[in-house]
C-alpha cells in the first residue's frame, strides 16, 4: 500500500488529508464546512445560484456585504488572506480580520474599544 505525503497547505497541517467541497454546483455552506473542520478535514464554503435562505446571514446584511466587496480590491484581498494564512489558530483569524474590517470600513463596523 501507497503512503502518501501528509496534506500541507501554508503552515497548517489537517489532521486528515480530506478536503469536503464541490464544484460549486449549487451550495456547500458553513454548516457542512464546519462539521468537516471540526473533525480535522478541510472544509469549503462555495455556492452558485445561492437562494436566500441558503447564506448564513441575515438578508438585511446584503447591500453592505456587496458594498464592502464594490471598494475592496483583489490586492487588499490578496494580502489580507496572506496575513490571515500566517496564525495558527481561528481565533486569531477572527481577531484579526475583525480589526481590519472595523479600520477599512469604520462605517459598517463598530467596534466597543
Amino acid at each position: 500500500m501507497k503512503i502518501l505525503p501528509r496534506l500541507k497547505i501554508a503552515h497548517l497541517q489537517p489532521k486528515y488529508p480530506l478536503i469536503q467541497g464541490g464544484m460549486a454546483i449549487r451550495v456547500s455552506t458553513g454548516k457542512l464546512a464546519g462539521s468537516v473542520a471540526r473533525e480535522g478535514g478541510i472544509g469549503l464554503i462555495a455556492g452558485s445560484g445561492m437562494e436566500l435562505d441558503e447564506l448564513s446571514m441575515n438578508h438585511l446584511a446584503i447591500p453592505r456585504i456587496k458594498k464592502i466587496i464594490r471598494e475592496s480590491t483583489l490586492k487588499e484581498s490578496k494580502s489580507m488572506l496572506k496575513r490571515a494564512l500566517s496564525f495558527n489558530t481561528a481565533s486569531e483569524v477572527r481577531s484579526y480580520v475583525q480589526k481590519y474590517m472595523a479600520r477599512r470600513f469604520p462605517e459598517d463596523f463598530k467596534t466597543e474599544d
